[in-house]
C-alpha cells in the first residue's frame, strides 16, 4: 500500500496516467513555456499570420512562376511559427491530441539525431523534421485564434475559389496534360492540376472544400455553398486522381451515415454512375489490369513498397530519420539512404507514394505507432466533439481528416503543405470549439 501510494504521488504516474484518462484539460499558459510566451501577444498578429501563410502556400506555384525560382514553403512556415509565438495562450488547452503529437515530434528528433550520428547531413534531417512539425504548427495556431471553427470554414472555402476556377480554365480550355501523368495505355488527353505540381495533390485539396461546403450548405442552407461543392467536385472528376477519388468516396460513405443514413444508397451508387462515363472507368480499370500491376512491380507504387519494407527491417527501431527517404526532400538531398535499397543502389522510383510507409521508414516503428496513437486520438477527440455538439461542420471535418488519411495510403500528404497546413488548422479550430 505505502510503494502504491508513493507511485501515485510520483511524477512518473502524473504524466503516464494522461494516457489513460478520458481526456484531460490543461491551459497552454500554466506550462512553463506556456508562461513565457504569454507575454508575446499581439491582437490580430495571429490571425494575420495564419492567414497569410495560407495565401503563400496555396498559391505558391503563382508565386514561383512570377518570381522565377522563389519558393514559399520556409517562408510561410516562419510566418506560421511568428502566428505562434504571438497567440493568445489562454485559447490553446492541451489534450492528449497534442500530447500524442508532440511525443511523434520528439520521437522523430532523436530518430533524426541518430542518423546523423550514422552520417546522414544534419540540414536534410532538419528539413525533413520541418514538414513534420509544419502540421502540427497549423493546429496549435488555429486553435488559438479568435475565429471559430464556421467562420475559418468559411475563409477556407472563399479563398480557395481562385484554386477551383484555376482548374474549371484548365477543363474549359483543354490544357495539354504531360504525359508523365498518364498511364501507358490510358486514352485521357487532359488532367486538370490548377496552380498545384499535380493532379493528385489538386484532386485532394478540392476534396477537402467539397466537404466544408457540402458542411455549410446544410449548417446555413444558403445555395451557393451548394454551388461552389460542385464546382470543386468538377475539378475532382478530371484531376483523374484515383487516389482523390478513394479518399474522397470512403469519406462520403462516413460524412453520410453519421448525417443521412438514407443517404448512403445514393452514395454507395457513384461507383455504379462513374463507369458510364469512359475515362473514368478506363482510369479505374487501368490500375487493375496485369500490364498496370507489372509496370507497379518494376518501378512503380508495388516496387516502391517492396524497396521501402526492406530498408524499414534495416533501421527497425528508429529508422533512418525524417527527411532522409521517399520525398522530395531526399531527393533534392541526395539522400545516401537510396544507396541500401533492394537492388544495391538503383532506384526506380524515388518516392513513397504512400505518407504511412514514409514515416515507417524515417522514423521506424517506434515513430510509426506514435504516429498511429495520434491519429486514433485525433479521430476520437473530433468523434466526441461531434457527438457532443452534433454540428454538421465538425462532422465535415472528421470527413475531410478520414479523406487526408486515405489519400495518405497514396500519396505523401504530409509533404504537401495545401494539404496538410489545411487539415492541421480544421482539426485546431475544431478544437478550439466549447
Amino acid at each position: 500500500m505505502k510503494m502504491n501510494n508513493l507511485y501515485k504521488s510520483s511524477l512518473a504516474y502524473s504524466k503516464l496516467s494522461l494516457f489513460f484518462t478520458v481526456d484531460y484539460n490543461l491551459n497552454l499558459k500554466n506550462t512553463f513555456w506556456g508562461n513565457i510566451l504569454r507575454k508575446f501577444y499581439l491582437p490580430f498578429v495571429s490571425e494575420s499570420c495564419f492567414f497569410l501563410s495560407i495565401l503563400l502556400i496555396w498559391y505558391k506555384g503563382i508565386f514561383i512562376k512570377f518570381s522565377g525560382v522563389f519558393s514559399t514553403n520556409w517562408l510561410a512556415l516562419v510566418i506560421l511559427s511568428v502566428g505562434f509565438i504571438f497567440l493568445k495562450k489562454d485559447k490553446i488547452h492541451l489534450q492528449k491530441i497534442h500530447l500524442t503529437y508532440l511525443i511523434f515530434l520528439t520521437f522523430s528528433i532523436f530518430s533524426g539525431f541518430l542518423s546523423v550520428l550514422r552520417g546522414i547531413d544534419a540540414g536534410m534531417v532538419f528539413k525533413g523534421w520541418l514538414i513534420l512539425l509544419q502540421f502540427g504548427l497549423a493546429l496549435f495556431v488555429a486553435e488559438g485564434l479568435n475565429i471559430s471553427l464556421r467562420s475559418l470554414s468559411k475563409y477556407i472555402v472563399f479563398l480557395s475559389l481562385p484554386i477551383s476556377l484555376g482548374g474549371i480554365y484548365q477543363l474549359a480550355s483543354r490544357i495539354k496534360t504531360p504525359s508523365a501523368w498518364v498511364a501507358a495505355g490510358e486514352d485521357i488527353t487532359l488532367r486538370v492540376f490548377s496552380f498545384f505540381s499535380s493532379p493528385n495533390v489538386l484532386g485532394i485539396f478540392v476534396s477537402l472544400i467539397i466537404f466544408m461546403s457540402i458542411g455549410l450548405f446544410f449548417k446555413e442552407k444558403k445555395k451557393y455553398y451548394a454551388g461552389i461543392a460542385f464546382i470543386n467536385l468538377i475539378v475532382l472528376v478530371f484531376t483523374f486522381s484515383r487516389t482523390a477519388w478513394l479518399g474522397f468516396f470512403i469519406a462520403l460513405v462516413v460524412f453520410s451515415f453519421n448525417y443521412y443514413k438514407k443517404a448512403l444508397v445514393p452514395v454507395f451508387s457513384i461507383p455504379l454512375i462513374s463507369f458510364l462515363y469512359g475515362p473514368v472507368r478506363e482510369r479505374i480499370l487501368n490500375a487493375t489490369s496485369s500490364d498496370y500491376l507489372f509496370e507497379a512491380a518494376l518501378d512503380g507504387r508495388l516496387w516502391a513498397i517492396i524497396n521501402g519494407w526492406y530498408i524499414f527491417l534495416r533501421h527497425i527501431f528508429w529508422g533512418t530519420g525524417p527527411g532522409t527517404y521517399g520525398g522530395q526532400t531526399a531527393i533534392e538531398n541526395a539522400s545516401p539512404i537510396y544507396l541500401g535499397g533492394i537492388q544495391d543502389g538503383y532506384t526506380a522510383l524515388y518516392y513513397t507514394d504512400n505518407e504511412w510507409l514514409q514515416i515507417l521508414v524515417q522514423t521506424g516503428i517506434v515513430g510509426f505507432v506514435s504516429f498511429v496513437i495520434f491519429v486514433a486520438t485525433a479521430l476520437a477527440s473530433i468523434f466526441r466533439k461531434f457527438k457532443e455538439k452534433g454540428d454538421i461542420i465538425v462532422l465535415s471535418v472528421i470527413s475531410s481528416l478520414i479523406c487526408f488519411l486515405v489519400a495518405g495510403f497514396f500519396s505523401n500528404v504530409l509533404e504537401f503543405g495545401v494539404l496538410s497546413v489545411t487539415v492541421g488548422a480544421l482539426i485546431g479550430a475544431t478544437l478550439n470549439e466549447t
